[in-house]
């Protein structure tokens, strides 16, 4: 109050703003007020990263875990980015199978023989438009 300044007098000057809702057409809508969860479930429809984790005693080959989405993806997704996490005796990832809107399969190669193998792996699962 009884200040003649304008934001617009100095090029270091902060304006913030939140809370834009940005409409289409002639007639407004009410103000949606998404909560941060809610948020995260939509953003994560289309991209996430998803972590498995799987023990087992296998002489040598295969070793098969899941990964299950935490929301429902909006198609089936690409896997991709696999990291096998701190594992024993893994020789790389084999294949990803059955891969749908709420969960992937995942196969590895192992080797050796006779050995516990731990599976605590991560991947990404992309459904972007």
């Amino acid at each position: 109050a009884g200040s003649n300044t304008s934001i617009f007098d100095s090029t270091d000057r902060e304006l913030f703003i939140t809370g834009v809702q940005l409409e289409v057409g002639e007639t407004a809508t009410p103000f949606e007020h998404r909560s941060y969860a809610d948020e995260l479930a939509r953003c994560q429809r289309y991209y996430a990263v998803v972590y498995t984790s799987n023990r087992a005693t296998v002489d040598s080959g295969e070793l098969g875990g899941h990964f299950t989405f935490k929301t429902t993806m909006r198609a089936s997704p690409t896997m991709g980015d696999f990291d096998p996490g701190s594992p024993e005796n893994i020789t790389g990832l084999d294949q990803f199978y059955g891969t749908n809107t709420e969960g992937s399969g995942v196969s590895i190669t192992t080797g050796g023989s006779g050995n516990r193998y731990v599976f605590g792996a991560s991947a990404t699962a992309d459904a972007e438009l």
